[in-house]
Formats: C-alpha cells, sequence, structure tokens
C-alpha cells in the first residue's frame, strides 16, 4: 500500500486525553463510574483512535447510535458500551445480540426489546431516561409505572440505569434550573426505588455538571467536551474559577496543514470568489490546501486566523471548498509545505477551537465535530 502524506491532519495527545480523565476522576473520587463519551466520531477527534487512548481509564463508553458503537466495539474491549441516541426499531436486535446497553425513553423501544430480548433467550440492559426539562427525549416520572411494570414482568430486561440530562448546567452562571431538573430526578429515582427496583447506577452529569456540582455525580458521570480538553462554556470556566476548584483542561487535539503556493499579489488584487476583499498594497500571501470541506467553515471568511512560523496570519477572502488564501506578508522566508496550525499551538501563539466558533457565533462542540471524518489522525 502506497504511504500517501495527508494536505491536512489531526495529531492527538494521548497524554492530554489521559490527563483530562485523571483530573476527572480527582473530582468524582473511585467509586464514581466515569463514562467517557464518544459519539459523534468522539466529538470529531477520532473514535478509534480515542477509545485506543482512554479504554483503560475510563469505566464506560458511551455513543449516540448503533453504527458508532458497532465501530468501536472492538477497541473497546471489556469497556459497556452505552447507547445513548434513540435506535431504529429494525436496529434493536443487534443491540442485544451484542451485548450493547440502551437509553430508553419511549415504551415502543422498551415493548421491542422486551420481545426480542425473550426470543433471543438474552438479558438486555436498559437506562431509563428521565424527563426533567430538557423537553428532548425523556420519560415524565408520571409515566414511569408503565416502563418498571414491563421490566418487572421480564426476566430479560435489566434495568441497569436511570439518567437524565440538563439544560443550561454548563453555560449560566444560575444554576436554580438545573437544581430544580435534579430535584425532578430524585423525586423519580424515588419512585422506582418504591416500586421494588434496587442497584441501578444513577447518572446525571455531563462535564459541565461533573466539574461544578459534586451533588450531581450520584454513581457515574459522563464526560464529553471535556474529555477532549474543551470546557463546556466560558461561563462554566467562570463559576469553575469562582468557587477555586482548580480544574484543569488540556486540549487533545492539534489540526495542521501545509503551505501549497506562494505569491506576491500587487495593490488593488482581488482574492478569491466574489471578489470580496481586496489587497490595497503589494502582499505576499500562502494559499492552504484546506476548506470549507476539511470542517474549516465559510464563515471564517477574511476573519480566520492560522499559525504559520508562530505568528498569526489572516485569512484574505472567502474560503473556499478545498483552499483557503492567507496573507504572509509580515513572515520572512516562507516556503512550500511549511507547517500550519490551524487548532493548536505554535510557537507562543494557540488558535483555539473557543475562538475560532466565537469569531462565527457559534460553540466549541460545532467545530471540531464539523471536523470532517476523513482527515487522518495520528496519535503523537
Amino acid at each position: 500500500m502506497l504511504n500517501i502524506k495527508p494536505k491536512t491532519w489531526l495529531e492527538l495527545s494521548p497524554e492530554n486525553a489521559k490527563a483530562n480523565v485523571e483530573n476527572f476522576r480527582r473530582r468524582v473520587g473511585d467509586r464514581v463510574l466515569i463514562i467517557g463519551v464518544v459519539k459523534s466520531n468522539a466529538y470529531g477527534h477520532g473514535a478509534h483512535q480515542v477509545v485506543e487512548m482512554i479504554r483503560d481509564k475510563v469505566d464506560y463508553l458511551a455513543v449516540d447510535s448503533i453504527d458508532e458503537a458497532m465501530e468501536i466495539r472492538n477497541e473497546a474491549g471489556d469497556k459497556p458500551i452505552l447507547i445513548l441516541g434513540y435506535t431504529l426499531f429494525d436496529n434493536l436486535e443487534v443491540v442485544v445480540e451484542n451485548g450493547f446497553e440502551q437509553v430508553v425513553a419511549n415504551l415502543e423501544t422498551l415493548t421491542r426489546l422486551s420481545a426480542i430480548s425473550n426470543r433471543l433467550g438474552k438479558q438486555v440492559k436498559i437506562h431509563l431516561k428521565i424527563e426533567t426539562g430538557t423537553s428532548r427525549q425523556g420519560i415524565f416520572r408520571t409515566e414511569l409505572g408503565s416502563y418498571l411494570k414491563l421490566i418487572q414482568d421480564n426476566n430479560n430486561l435489566v434495568l441497569r440505569g436511570v439518567s437524565t440530562h440538563f439544560a443550561n448546567i454548563e453555560d449560566t452562571t444560575d444554576s436554580t434550573f438545573a437544581m430544580k431538573q435534579l430535584t425532578e430526578f430524585r423525586l423519580a429515582v424515588e419512585f422506582i426505588e418504591s416500586q421494588g427496583f434496587s442497584g441501578f447506577i444513577k447518572h446525571t452529569a455531563s462535564s459541565a455538571a461533573a466539574i461544578l456540582f459534586p451533588e450531581t455525580h450520584f454513581d457515574a458521570v459522563r464526560v464529553g467536551i471535556s474529555l477532549y480538553g474543551l470546557w463546556s462554556a466560558p461561563q462554566t470556566v467562570v463559576t469553575s474559577g469562582q468557587i477555586n476548584n482548580g480544574f484543569t483542561l488540556q486540549p487533545v487535539l492539534t489540526w495542521k496543514t501545509v503551505v501549497a503556493h506562494i505569491k506576491t499579489l500587487p495593490a488593488g488584487t482581488y482574492i478569491s470568489y466574489g471578489c470580496t476583499e481586496k489587497v490595497e498594497r503589494q502582499t505576499k500571501v500562502a494559499v492552504l490546501p484546506i476548506g470549507y470541506r476539511d470542517g474549516f467553515n465559510r464563515k471564517l471568511s477574511s476573519i480566520g486566523e492560522v499559525l504559520i512560523h508562530g505568528k498569526r496570519c489572516r485569512v484574505l477572502g472567502r474560503v473556499c471548498m478545498n483552499m483557503i488564501v492567507v496573507s504572509v506578508d509580515h513572515l520572512d522566508h516562507v516556503t512550500l509545505e511549511d507547517e500550519v496550525v490551524v487548532i493548536g499551538k505554535q510557537g507562543l501563539e494557540r488558535i483555539t477551537a473557543e475562538e475560532m466558533a466565537a469569531k462565527i457565533g457559534t460553540i466549541n462542540y460545532e467545530v471540531v465535530t464539523g471536523i470532517n471524518w476523513q482527515i487522518e489522525k495520528f496519535i503523537v
């Protein structure tokens, strides 16, 4: 097989990934399970690579879908895989056959899992998701009785967990609504226990909740965005500083490319599609072989930056499908295939997913999950 070097690639730090998990371990203690959330291609970082890096540090792995579960099952080893999202009826048999655990939020799914588990003679572990205020998937407390009766009537249905998800615990410094959700969750758990159930794991905390609110830890925490060294929201950082818990995160991902072309443009020259930007003086530019196809958002046209020789270089004109143009007029001796950092550190400068998100009016989640899954990834 040919050894083809990519024009753009991701470098992943196993040391930083493990350090992030270890920080959560210190935060929640040894008795609380850590569920490493690797959905959406591990938030754009590469599911195979991330599972390989963190497998020995987490107690569970969580994905969004059955196809994601199948994708990582070999790397997962003996770690349980929890499917957080909806699974189509036609795919529920695959869940049971492979021993995956499934979050359940509607009675029809549970009914079908009951029938399939009986037909196959295999147990299936389910996690009931409680509606506490996010208003997405979730079971209202008043509806729980029907679910619990179905579980009680079938020995192949195992209530492994009960969960919920906070609506705004990460992006506000006011925890009032989150605490209302927590109260509703506790009431749901009390009802479940009153019906004779015990031994199930309770999990409500995402990354932000795990960092900020020990009362949300229960039996397990679901660590997603912060597993990758990214804060859930600026407000999470503020609140963490206010409570002075000393929590730190180290970014796992560095996104790189190379200089693919260099030229000097005369004053008055337009750049890229639409002639949206014109250089007012003679300007040296570099063309980089990345674009919106790779996940470099088109909204970064004329405002995005990259690092070359440890210096910030601004995008000139529109971001194209496969190319961008940046100013290198302030740099000396730029040459073809010089390394370029799109996200990450070079020299004393750093460009973060948060910075990129702020420029285009989105969140760091969208920036990293938007990186094209085909971009090659290297554990360094």
